[in-house]
């Protein structure tokens, strides 16, 4: 139901969802019920959960899709950066602060939306920095960096 409200426009991308509390009274659902939905619609894109006691924002799912192929290309890249100054993954989850399951999910793609810190974490530990670029281009690392 909150998917077709939001698919019909009543909620445009970039409003606020109301409440968890106002969606529990007029759905007439149970709390988890309505946390769970807020969590499956966010991991399909559809809504940005900032954290408690935050409301949950609807995303723009063009803007979704563009950023998730513009990480994409930057994991990718990031990738081919590691495997050419020579550091397995295990060395960089420990240069990067970042668990070895996390890098191998990173580079493998299992993990779509992994997240702004975890990319600027892995790459900091390669010595690149992340070129912040429009939404209609792609983006790029000034790498690469000779290993210390």
């Amino acid at each position: 139901m909150l998917r077709a409200d939001i698919a019909a426009g009543r909620f445009p991308p970039g409003s606020d969802l109301p409440s968890q509390r106002e969606l529990v009274a007029s759905f007439g659902a149970a709390r988890p019920t309505v946390t769970r939905a807020l969590h499956l619609l966010a991991e399909a894109g559809h809504v940005y959960l900032p954290g408690r006691g935050h409301s949950a924002r609807v995303v723009d799912p063009d803007a979704a899709v563009r950023q998730s192929a513009q990480c994409s290309t930057v994991v990718a890249e990031l990738t081919a950066l590691r495997r050419r100054s020579g550091y397995s993954q295990r060395e960089l989850a420990a240069l990067s602060g970042l668990s070895q399951s996390q890098v191998c999910e990173l580079e493998t793609g299992v993990t779509h939306s992994p997240g702004l810190g975890v990319v600027t974490r892995y790459a900091a530990a390669l010595g690149a920095r992340l070129a912040v670029v429009p939404d209609d281009q792609s983006p790029a690392t000034d790498g690469p960096h000779p290993r210390p």
